[in-house]
Formats: C-alpha cells, structure tokens, sequence
C-alpha cells in the first residue's frame, strides 16, 4: 500500500534567465510548496507560499505515479541544462524509493507524460 510518505517534486528552470527563472513545487499529503527563484536572490528574492492539496488531488497525484518505469528511466534525458534549453525535472521520494529525472522540456517520455501535464498544472497555477 502507498502510505502518506510520498513526496513530490517538480522544477520548471529556464537556462537563459534574467529574472524568475525555476518554478518548483513540492507536493506531500495535504500540502503543496510554490517556489519561484531568480539567480539573484537580491534582485528576485525567492518566493515560497504553501498551500492545501485536497484528498482528491493527491490521490489522482499517488494514481499517475508510475513507479515500475520511473525507475528504469534515465537520469538525465536530452540536455536540460543546455544554454538555449529549457528543462524540468521530477522526483519522487516513497520511503526508500528515490528517483530524479530531469529532461528537456521537448523531450516527454510517455510513461510519465501523464503524470508531468498535472503536475505542470499545478506548477503553472502558481502567478
């Protein structure tokens, strides 16, 4: 059984930035982080604001999670962190399962697709 100790992560970063260039979300039961950051903190300072996440939410979440093939998948698909690129990265955190993967926002393998176009919703909720 999946318990309440998931954690979800996902980070939307512009490579070539001058101004808030990373939108990341961190969703657990109950609650979801918006962070938004620039490279200079004295410029763009970071903003952080937390919110609920409804059990209807978090439960269509846990459902798009796809462990068996985000386990096999690559770490790093394409070149997110290129110059002219722009990236995003997942991580899913479930007790002693851990797994990133960061990818080229063109590059959408489909096993986790499903799972990427809610969290980009919920990421791009966020102003």
């Amino acid at each position: 059984m999946l318990g309440n100790d998931i954690e979800i992560r996902h980070v939307y970063f512009l490579n070539t930035c001058a101004g808030y260039c990373t939108r990341e979300i961190i969703l657990s039961p109950g609650t979801v982080t918006y962070i938004k950051s620039g490279p200079n903190d004295s410029v763009f300072p970071e903003i952080r604001i937390t919110e609920e996440v409804t059990e209807e939410q978090w439960q269509r979440l846990r459902a798009a999670i796809p462990y068996n093939h985000l386990s096999r998948m690559q770490d790093t698909i394409g070149c997110p962190t290129c110059d002219d690129r722009v990236g995003e990265t997942l991580q899913v955190t479930r007790g002693d399962f851990q797994k990133s993967v960061s990818m080229e926002l063109t590059v959408q393998p489909s096993p986790i697709q499903p799972l990427l176009e809610i969290l980009r919703e919920i990421n791009f909720s966020f102003p």
